[in-house]
């Protein structure tokens, strides 16, 4: 059977090779494609189908590019218009590989090592593209040229390579897999599906310029394909620390050349695609990131639970577990792709009263979320103009400190957090059983690493002992509806000029989820007297809790340092039913407190528990996840400071993608 192919704009086209069809390069060696020519459009480049040796895929043409296989990969290919200028002979065609030389000696091992570091570095070059090779020297006339050794002809010819050899001053070619057509170099993508619905949109560069893009249209009829480009192509330079780093964006943050749609089907009615990028996500693609997709959000970036709350569009699947947990939290879609897709990096989103915090838990990711106001939100859609910030999660502590320390600490010279003492809150604390083991495993693993004992503190009891001002109402009373009185008439705000242009422009207006309904009508009726006070009551819970629990209003050297469990001890699924749509924003919760005071929170997966799955009726494993909260501006310092704390005391620093984030443990710690 065919894999179907939807585009957008061109017409389909079906080529379905017999077996015994297959392609016989110079060698006599048959390689696992096809390819031909067929001219379909005016406007369309010449269609280059490759296809498999058995009954497989059609190939159209793309955004001025093709669509080809290998064996069971699929690659998308565009014309590498910087490199227009290497001319290459046309006896070459198909996939091949640029290796850039030195001035050493190209010897046999070299080859072979060469290619095999390739393929350890590389989910897009596979030995496919040794069919074709071309060495590249990118040295100035004059300089001595690299000599090849008689026995490198060995590893060519096992390969079965063509080679070519050219000279070169362009300064932007790197070695890496390459598609070349009439003699043209194409660069590649490997094309990977969206079985979680993860993503809302999948985006590759512009060809003109590589800070915008374009929204990327090829899907396997259901899901869009995300094309992903290959690191080779990536080098990096103390200028770009994090050249080739694959991010999804959330798709509340505006990415120049697409539209941001907000999980709302009205909305992307009447917005077109973006001219510039957010400030914050700008300087990150200066840094050398690359934008794979944007991912799937709850609407407007509020919090909706899934299913029954996901009207317009459907909540993205947690991989964890038995595959029917609840994702949690606004930057869903973020945390799933991450928790589901090797090739994906990190996942940049924002984070109000937990979305970044709460599906980094579920999916057991690390994360951050920034010091409020250290980072711009210029190009952000604003939910709170008093909580909002942006934050990211990876699946490595490295890359999480290494992203902290280019993005969020400016390149300055990398500080790592000395903690002068660990504070545990007793107000959150599990009930006995596996998840309290876990947890109170990892507390003592970093007594042990700093040699301070920790501190533990009933956060309600302080506040009910320090606290004069109000007497006699409880920390939850004094919170009460803060968050609520914050964010409702913020979106309310937010969203006026979409309703009038709605209105305007289709006589009617706008269809939002159920629960953004009630938020909008619980801002309508909140005053700017109501919402001031919420700021007031937002401003001395943040100087309390700097005062009493962080101690740094008195002790500038103070440097504590919190840690609380951040997941939940029992399982959630997705298809639970709620008595009606989620409004929350009352009482007080544990993610209140970053949010509130403005402190980093730094999310680390410490283990997984097990559970008993009414899904698939059997033993499943769900992460468990802490958090480490610490003074304002320490983002990076504390990022670095989880990093060695992990290494030395030799607990994990990544996870794993799928459904366990930690392989052959049941309950880590």
């Amino acid at each position: 059977m065919p894999i179907p192919f939807t585009m957008c704009g061109t017409s389909l086209i079906w080529r379905i090779l017999t077996p015994h069809q297959q392609w016989l390069p110079a060698d006599g060696q048959a390689a696992p494609f096809k390819i031909e020519h067929q001219d379909t459009s005016p406007f369309a480049l010449p269609i280059l189908g490759i296809f498999k040796q058995t009954p497989g895929l059609a190939n159209v043409i793309q955004q001025n590019g093709i669509t080809f296989t290998i064996r069971d990969r699929l690659y998308f290919a565009r014309v590498a218009s910087e490199l227009e200028e290497l001319k290459l002979p046309r006896r070459l065609s198909g996939p091949t590989t640029l290796i850039l030389l030195g001035d050493g000696k190209v010897t046999n091992d070299s080859l072979v090592e060469k290619t095999r570091q390739f393929q350890a570095d590389d989910d897009v070059f596979t030995s496919d593209f040794l069919q074709n090779i071309v060495f590249v020297e990118n040295e100035p006339v004059g300089k001595a040229r690299p000599t090849f050794k008689k026995n490198a002809q060995k590893a060519l010819n096992e390969w079965g390579s063509q080679i070519a050899r050219v000279r070169t001053r362009i300064k932007a070619i790197t070695s890496g897999p390459f598609y070349i057509h009439e003699g043209a170099l194409f660069r590649v993508w490997r094309l990977f599906a969206d079985p979680q619905d993860a993503y809302f949109l999948a985006t590759i560069p512009s060809a003109a310029n590589i800070m915008k893009y374009q929204p990327f249209h090829i899907s396997d009829g259901h899901r869009p394909y995300i094309a992903v480009p290959s690191r080779l192509y990536f080098p990096r330079t103390p200028q770009k620390p994090l050249n080739g780093l694959r991010v999804s964006v959330k798709d509340n943050i505006d990415l120049a050349g697409v539209q941001t749609a907000l999980s709302c089907r009205a909305w992307g009615q009447v917005y077109e695609a973006k001219r510039s990028s957010a400030r914050s996500l700008e300087k990150l693609l200066e840094l050398g990131a690359v934008v794979v997709a944007k991912s799937t959000l709850s609407q407007f970036a509020e919090t909706e639970y899934p299913t029954a709350d996901w009207v317009d569009y459907h909540c993205p699947f947690n991989p964890r577990g038995d595959g029917y947990l609840t994702p949690e939290g606004s930057s869903s879609g973020a945390a799933a792709a991450l928790a589901a897709y090797d090739y994906l990096d990190a996942s940049i989103a924002t984070d109000t009263g937990g979305s970044i915090r709460e599906p980094a838990a579920r999916q057991g990711l690390f994360g951050i979320r920034t010091t409020f106001a250290s980072v711009s939100l210029d190009g952000v859609f604003p939910l709170s103009n008093a909580l909002d910030t942006l934050g990211f999660m990876t699946r490595d502590v490295k890359v999480l400190a290494d992203v902290a320390n280019a993005w969020l600490n400016q390149g300055k010279e990398p500080k790592i957090y000395a903690p002068t003492k660990i504070i545990c809150f007793s107000t959150f604390e599990y009930e006995t059983g596996p998840s309290r083991d876990v947890f109170n495993s990892f507390a003592s693993a970093l007594e042990s690493h700093t040699g301070i004992s920790r501190t533990v503190i009933d956060l309600f009891s302080l506040w009910n002992e320090t606290d004069s001002l109000e007497e006699g109402q409880s920390m939850t009373e004094f919170i009460g509806k803060t968050m609520a009185a914050l964010k409702n008439p913020d979106l309310w705000r937010h969203t006026q000029d979409f309703r009038d242009q709605y209105q305007e422009r289709f006589g009617k207006p706008p269809y939002v989820n159920p629960s953004i309904r009630l938020k909008w009508e619980a801002g309508r009726n909140t005053t700017p007297e109501m919402q001031e006070q919420a700021i007031k009551r937002q401003d001395r819970f943040r100087a309390w809790f700097e005062t009493h629990i962080l101690e740094v209003s008195s002790n500038k050297e103070n440097q504590p340092l919190i840690v609380f469990p951040l997941s939940d001890e029992e399982a959630e699924y997705r298809d639970d039913y709620a008595d009606g749509p989620w409004i929350g924003g009352s009482g007080f919760h544990r993610n209140f407190i970053s949010s509130l005071t403005g402190c980093p929170e730094i999310i680390i997966p410490i283990g997984q528990i097990p559970y008993k799955s009414r899904v698939s009726q059997r033993q499943e494993h769900m992460p468990a996840v802490a958090s480490f909260l610490g003074p304002r501006n320490q983002d990076a310092a504390i990022a670095n400071f989880a990093k060695e704390f992990l290494e030395k005391m030799h607990l994990p620093t990544k996870v794993r993608t799928g459904t366990v984030a930690f392989e052959g443990i049941k309950c880590r710690l």
